[in-house]
């Protein structure tokens, strides 16, 4: 059992509700994943049935070339795959050098899904990362239209008369 590995679950707010005995499990149940910076931990499309928490590092989430989020330290990935059973929603590649802890869909179901304590977590997360979607969605289409404002001042309109 290493004993920085259950450490480092332990410092994540997703787990560290669970018993120690739970950690243990889980943790010999995962594996972890090391990521040189630019490598790809998943693509949109692909087809997953494992999550991630982010033990070391930062990766980032996009879609296409656009950035939707950075996932630093203490987050989890990859949720959406496992809860919805669809492909993946989005792109994940390491921003720099980074390290994972891997579970897989029969864990989170059998140790994480059956937890109310870790779904109420989980829900609340989720609610904040739908919430900052939305204010950046909202200061985006503010930056459009006072770019079309700008564009408007500086254009000249001509009628043609037919």
């Amino acid at each position: 059992m290493d004993s920085n590995l259950i450490k480092s679950l332990n410092k994540i707010p997703l787990l560290e509700i669970l018993s120690i005995k739970t950690t243990e499990l889980i943790s010999k149940l995962g594996k972890e994943i090391n990521l040189n910076a630019g490598d790809y931990l998943f693509k949109e499309g692909d087809h997953g049935r494992k999550m991630y928490f982010i033990l070391q590092g930062e990766l980032e989430i996009f879609k296409k070339s656009s950035i939707v989020a950075i996932r630093k330290v203490g987050e989890f990935i990859g949720e959406m795959a496992l809860i919805e059973s669809k492909p993946r929603s989005a792109c994940a590649k390491a921003s720099i050098s980074s390290t994972l802890f891997e579970i897989d869909q029969k864990v989170f179901q059998n140790h994480l899904f059956s937890n109310a304590r870790v779904i109420q977590e989980m829900l609340r997360t989720l609610s904040n990362r739908a919430r900052e979607d939305l204010e950046s969605h909202k200061k985006n289409r503010k930056e459009i239209s006072s770019k079309k404002q700008s564009l408007r001042k500086d254009s000249f309109f001509f009628e043609v008369n037919s």
